[in-house]
C-alpha cells in the first residue's frame, strides 16, 4: 500500500492539483464546488478521528457481541455506516478486524454488505435537508463549538469536539456544492446525453466510477450528483448512471487497502468489489423497471413529480436494499467461492503475517488484540521448529505420548533446514512484529498499550532467540543421539527428553479449565527451575564422564555447551510463554483506562 500512495503522490495528485487550480481560476461557481468537496471531506476526516477517539475498545466489544449471527451483521454495518456516513470507511474498517482476527470472513462480509445499505441514508439527508435549506448556517455554530471543545483535556471531549466539526464541514460543503452547481448550471449543459441510449449511461456510469474514485467517498459524490440534477445541469437520467458509478467506484479505496491486509482482508475486498458489480449489472439491465418502481414509491410516499432529487434518494435505497436481500442469504457461498479462489501466493517454505497490517495502528485495542493473535502465530512456528530439531513432529508431541515412547520413534525426517526454518517461519514474523509495534506506539497517547506493547516486543524477541539456541544446539544434538557412542547419546536423548517436557508442559496449559495467570506462571516457573538445576549439575554430570572416562575431553566439551544452550533456550520459550498469556489477561487494562481518560 504505501508503494501505492508514493505512485499516487508522485504523479497522480500533482497533475489532478494543477487541473483543479487552473479550473477554479476559470470561474469563481467552479471554485466554490471544488472547494465544498474539499471542505466535504474535510469533515469526513475530522468525523473518522473522532469515531476513532471513541473507540478505546467499545467498538471491538461491540464487534464480538452484535456480529455474530447474519442478520446482526448487517445491522451493523448498517447502523455503523449511518453513524459515519461513509461505507468505505466501514468496510476499510472491516478488513482491519478481519486482518487482526477479531472477526471472521462470514461476519465481515455481512458488515459490508449492512454498509452498502446504511450509505444510502446520505442520499436522504442531502437531497430531504441539504436542497430544502440553508444548511450553512447550521455548519457554523458546530464548527464553533468543535473548536471550544477540541481546546479541552479529555481526550473524549475532544473526539465528540472532532464529530461536531465533521457534521458542521459536511453541512458547509454541501452548501458551497450547491451555491456552485446553481451558478454553473448554464455553463455545464449535459442535456445533449440525456438520450437514454446505452451508450450514454455507460458514459455516466464511467463518470460515477472515476469521481468517486478520485474523491474516495461515495457520499461527496453522491452530493455532487444531486446538487447538479438540483441545479439542472444533469438530468434525471444522467443521475441515475452516475449512482450506479459512484456504487461501483466506492470500492476502489477499499481495494487499495486490502492491499497490506492478510489473505481475508484481500478476500473481503473482492467480495465486496462482486457484490457492487453484480448489483450494477442487474440495475443497468433493468433500469427501466427500477424507475417504475421508484416512481410507485414516491407517489405512494407523497413525493413530488418534479423532486427528482429525493427519487435519486429512493434508487439508491432501492438499488442497495435491494442488492442485499439477493446477496444475503448467500453469504456462505462468497466464502466458499473466496476460499476457493483467492488463495496465498506466498511461498510455502516463506510464512507471513497473518493478523497485522497497517491500517489498525490507529485502534490501539485492536492492534494490542493483533499483536497477541501474531505472536501466538510466531509461538506456533517456534514449536515446529524445535520439534523437529529435536527429531519429532510437533503433532507426536501434542498427542501426549509417553516421553520413551516418543523417543523410540524414527528420527522426525522432516527435509527441514533448522537455518532456513529460522529465516522464513521466525525472523520474519518477528520483524514485522517490532516493525507494527514501532508504528502502533507512534500513534499511540496511552501509557498502559506502550507498556504492553513492549512485552509483546520481549515476547517475540525470547521467542526468535530461544530458536538461535535451537540452531546452536541441533547439529550435535543429531548427531550425537543417534551416535554410534552409547553414552553420549543417553546424554543427548536426555537432552531431548527436558525440551519434550518443556514443549508438553506448554502444551498442557492450553487444557486448564479457567487458570489464573497465577497459577499459569506457578507450573512455568517451575520448569524454569527444572532446567537452572540441569544447568547446575552439568559441570558435575560431566566432570563423572571424565573420571570414568566414558567421554573424551571434546565430547564433554560439547555436552556441556549444549546442555548451556539447552537451558537457554528452554528459559527462554518459557519466558515468552509467560509474556503471552500475561497479555491475554492485561488487555481489558488497555480498554479500562481508555475508558477513565474518556471520562
Amino acid at each position: 500500500m504505501a508503494l501505492l500512495q508514493k505512485i499516487w503522490l508522485a504523479t497522480w495528485l500533482p497533475g489532478i492539483c494543477v487541473i483543479a487550480l487552473y479550473c477554479m481560476s476559470l470561474d469563481a461557481s467552479l471554485s466554490e464546488i471544488f472547494a465544498g468537496v474539499a471542505i466535504f471531506l474535510l469533515g469526513m476526516d475530522f468525523l473518522e478521528n473522532g469515531f476513532k477517539g471513541f473507540s478505546g475498545g467499545l467498538l471491538e466489544k461491540i464487534l464480538t457481541r452484535w456480529t455474530n449471527s447474519r442478520l446482526k451483521s448487517l445491522c451493523f454495518g448498517v447502523v455503523t455506516t449511518i453513524l459515519m456516513q461513509s461505507s468505505t470507511l466501514v468496510t476499510i474498517i472491516s478488513i482491519s478486524f478481519l486482518s487482526a482476527g477479531l472477526i471472521t470472513l462470514t461476519q465481515a462480509i455481512g458488515i459490508v454488505f449492512g454498509a452498502n445499505l446504511g450509505t444510502t441514508t446520505g442520499g436522504w439527508i442531502i437531497a430531504g435537508v441539504g436542497m430544502k435549506m440553508d444548511i450553512a448556517k447550521f455548519a457554523m455554530p458546530l464548527i464553533v463549538l468543535a473548536v471550544l471543545l477540541g481546546f479541552q483535556k479529555s481526550q473524549g471531549t475532544k473526539s465528540l469536539g472532532n464529530i461536531f466539526a465533521g457534521i458542521g464541514f459536511f453541512f458547509l460543503g454541501i452548501a458551497y456544492i450547491k451555491s456552485g452547481f446553481e451558478g454553473y448550471k448554464d455553463a455545464l449543459d449535459l442535456s445533449a446525453y440525456a438520450s437514454g441510449s446505452g451508450k450514454d449511461l455507460f458514459i455516466f456510469v464511467m463518470a460515477g466510477i472515476v469521481i468517486t474514485s478520485v474523491v474516495q467517498s461515495s457520499f461527496a459524490t453522491l452530493t455532487i450528483i444531486i446538487s447538479a440534477l438540483f441545479a439542472g445541469s444533469i438530468t434525471y437520467d444522467n443521475a441515475l448512471g452516475l449512482v450506479v458509478g459512484t456504487n461501483i467506484g466506492g470500492v476502489v479505496t477499499a481495494l487499495v487497502a486490502s492491499v497490506s491486509a492478510n489473505i481475508d482482508g484481500k478476500r473481503l475486498a473482492i467480495i465486496n468489489t462482486l457484490f457492487n458489480l453484480i448489483i450494477a449489472f442487474i440495475a443497468l439491465v433493468f433500469l427501466e423497471y427500477f424507475k417504475l418502481i421508484v416512481e410507485v414509491i414516491s407517489r405512494l410516499s407523497g413525493i413530488k413529480e418534479s423532486d427528482y432529487a429525493l427519487k435519486i434518494a429512493v434508487f439508491h435505497t432501492l438499488y442497495n436494499a435491494l442488492a442485499v436481500l439477493l446477496m444475503a442469504p448467500y453469504i456462505q457461498v462468497f466464502v466458499s467461492i473466496a476460499l476457493r479462489f483467492i488463495k496465498s501466493k506466498v511461498s510455502a517454505d516463506m510464512d507471513a503475517p497473518i493478523y497485522l497490517n497497517d491500517t489498525i495502528v490507529s485502534y490501539p485495542t485492536t492492534a494490542l488484540q493483533a499483536l497477541t493473535n501474531e505472536i501466538k502465530h510466531l509461538y506456533d512456528n517456534v514449536f515446529s521448529v524445535i520439534a523437529h530439531s529435536i527429531g519429532l513432529s510437533r503433532s507426536s508431541i501434542c498427542a501426549g505420548l509417553d516421553t520413551k515412547d516418543l523417543l523410540k520413534e524414527k528420527w522426525y525426517a522432516s527435509g527441514t533446514n533448522i537455518n532456513d526454518a529460522y529465516y522464513h517461519k521466525v525472523k520474519v514474523l518477528f520483524d514485522a512484529i517490532i516493525d507494527f509495534v514501532t508504528k502502533a506506539q507512534s500513534n499511540a497517547h496511552d501509557e498502559e498499550f506502550i507498556k504492553l506493547s513492549n512485552e509483546a516486543s520481549v515476547a517475540a524477541r525470547n521467542l526468535s532467540e530461544a530458536t538461535k539456541n535451537m540452531m546452536l544446539l541441533e547439529k550435535n544434538l543429531k548427531k550425537y543421539a543417534t551416535g554410534s557412542n552409547k553414552d553420549m547419546a543417553d546424554e543427548y536423548n536426555l537432552l531431548r527428553v527436558e525440551i519434550v517436557k518443556i514443549l508438553s508442559t506448554i502444551e498442557s496449559l492450553k487444557f486448564l479449565e479457567n487458570p489464573s495467570y497465577e497459577e499459569i506462571e506457578s507450573i512455568l516457573k517451575q520448569e524454569r527451575k527444572n532446567l537452572t538445576k540441569l544447568d547446575k549439575n552439568a559441570i558435575a554430570k560431566v566432570e563423572k564422564h571424565l573420571r570414568q572416562k566414558t567421554l573424551s575431553a571434546t565430547n564433554a566439551t560439547s555436552l556441556l555447551n549444549d546442555i548451556a544452550f539447552a537451558s537457554s533456550m528452554g528459559k527462554k520459550l518459557l519466558k515468552a510463554v509467560a509474556k503471552i498469556y500475561q497479555l491475554s489477561f492485561d488487555r481489558h487494562n488497555l480498554a479500562a483506562t481508555q475508558g477513565e481518560q474518556k471520562h
